[in-house]
């Protein structure tokens, strides 16, 4: 950033500060003094550090309320642009992926590696935009729980924490000045608009109310792209923001023992399957699910399969669904999406596939990127890596590349003698395929008895109606049977 814009930036956020002081002025003199401290804050935090951005620990899941950072990808100093990784989050079953919305540079990791819970919003890295910035944080330390960095500014402890005098019997009682919640990666920039530092820079650049920006990134958070592409004439209301449940307390620790009476015994649940237990409910009492079965004659697809094993012996019947599964999701692309408001769906241009390994405490949900764009040796190299990591006996940890959240997910319960069952949408995803056991089957045929046996299996593919209606499931169903019941289709 240069010296013009640094000034120009720096004063916008004090003649807002001003703004404060004289909308106060016909207050009582407890309101004046928090607003005069507010103001000072601000003024002395530029005077100190270059203007920066406290990133805390997002929330990655609809109940996520902590998570382990179990690998920094970004070192302090490097630069970052938008989609870059910044870090790795351990939450529910899952290691997911932290993007960066904007660029920028890594000016302090706040938090180290392997430290678990920490709770959504605490503070974990300071961000700046130009690199001759970061060594005036190489002392930095972060006080208070979180109050800092709404403005992208440092906040003195003293002033931050100062409680106003109780009231007088001349004076009423002082009105309390609302601060935004500080629960996703986030800060707020005027008005009480969710905003990076560039994004607002950007928008008072080019004249625009930074009010009627849509924003796409965290908890709907205003990021450059968003201004950059913003038209005035089309403004649309802006998306609201989500904030993540406030963790328990530690003083709530959860046994880590059974309690045994005469009668029962009651089993502590870990963090993650409190986690998981909720966003299963969350989903079940909020999305409106709708199933649709339907039977798929597997004859072609294993004649398939063993041909192709003649060269490639590693190709299963579950790496033959998941190509299916992506290839059909290209066709009918409204399935791919999520619902992320009332405004709006939103539509993925790739088909990551989730799908679950292992069994027991080694059941682990993994992610198979761009499916659609790779083949089936590609499709069954990844699957034969995640099942070589998880036969050790000792617990571990998926690879990165094979963590975070997927656009469809694929169950398969066959190898448990399911025959067919109903599984409940994950967050955000709008549709979940359930696989059942294959099994042999009478058929019609057109040989001289009338009939026939074949390979059949059960599939249910569940839906959220707000994002894929009826038809569509149907249309999608109907291209996944023809593909399984044609399978050369997939090679072309």
């Amino acid at each position: 950033m240069s010296s013009a814009a640094r000034i120009l930036f720096q004063s916008s956020i004090r003649q807002r500060c001003y703004r404060k002081i004289i909308a106060s002025s016909s207050t009582t003199t407890t309101t004046a003094r928090m607003t005069n401290s507010l103001l000072f804050s601000c003024s002395r935090g530029f005077s100190t550090y270059p203007p920066h951005e406290i990133v805390p620990m997002p929330s990655l899941s609809p109940t996520m309320e902590a998570g382990t950072i179990t690998k920094w990808s970004k070192n302090e100093g490097d630069e970052f642009d938008a989609g870059d990784i910044l870090c790795e989050v351990e939450t529910d079953k899952a290691t997911v992926d932290f993007e960066a919305q904007d660029e920028g540079v890594i000016a302090k990791i706040l938090v180290e590696e392997g430290k678990a819970d920490i709770p959504c919003g605490q503070p974990i890295l300071i961000t700046v935009m130009d690199k001759g910035d970061v060594d005036a944080f190489k002392d930095y330390t972060v006080e208070g729980s979180g109050d800092t960095g709404k403005l992208g500014l440092t906040v003195d402890k003293e002033e931050d924490t100062a409680s106003p005098p109780p009231p007088t019997a001349s004076a009423p009682p002082a009105v309390s000045v609302s601060q935004p919640e500080v629960g996703s990666e986030s800060i707020v920039v005027g008005k009480g608009v969710v905003a990076s530092p560039k994004a607002h820079m950007i928008a008072k650049q080019l004249g625009y109310d930074i009010s009627k920006i849509v924003g796409t990134g965290p908890g709907g958070r205003i990021i450059a792209a968003d201004v950059q592409e913003y038209t005035p004439a089309a403004e649309i209301p802006q998306v609201a923001t989500t904030t993540a449940a406030a963790p328990p307390p530690a003083s709530a620790a959860i046994p880590t023992t059974p309690t045994i009476t005469d009668t029962h015994t009651d089993y502590p649940l870990s963090v993650t399957a409190q986690q998981t237990a909720s966003l299963l409910s969350q989903s079940k009492s909020s999305v409106p699910h709708y199933y649709l079965t339907i039977d798929l004659d597997l004859s072609n697809l294993l004649s398939l399969r063993s041909r192709l094993n003649a060269t490639n012996p590693s190709i299963s019947l579950n790496d033959l669904l998941i190509k299916a599964i992506a290839t059909t999701t290209k066709s009918v692309p409204s399935v791919n999406a999520s619902w992320i408001s009332d405004e709006f769906i939103r539509m993925y241009h790739d088909v990551h596939v989730n799908t679950y390994v292992g069994a027991g405490d080694q059941l682990r949900m993994v992610c198979l990127r761009d499916v659609d764009k790779r083949g089936l040796s590609s499709v069954s190299d990844d699957m034969t890596a995640i099942t070589d990591v998880l036969s050790s006996e000792e617990p571990v940890s998926i690879p990165s590349e094979y963590t975070g959240m997927g656009t469809f997910t694929m169950i398969n319960l066959g190898m448990y003698g399911v025959s067919n069952a109903a599984s409940i949408i994950p967050l955000p995803q709008a549709c979940v395929l359930t696989c059942g056991a294959a099994s042999k089957k009478i058929v019609p045929s057109d040989n001289e008895s009338g009939f026939d046996t074949a390979t059949c299996m059960s599939v249910t593919l569940s839906c959220d109606h707000r994002v894929v209606d009826g038809a569509v499931a149907a249309q999608w169903l109907s291209g996944y049977k023809n593909l399984i019941e044609n399978p050369d289709l997939l090679l072309l």
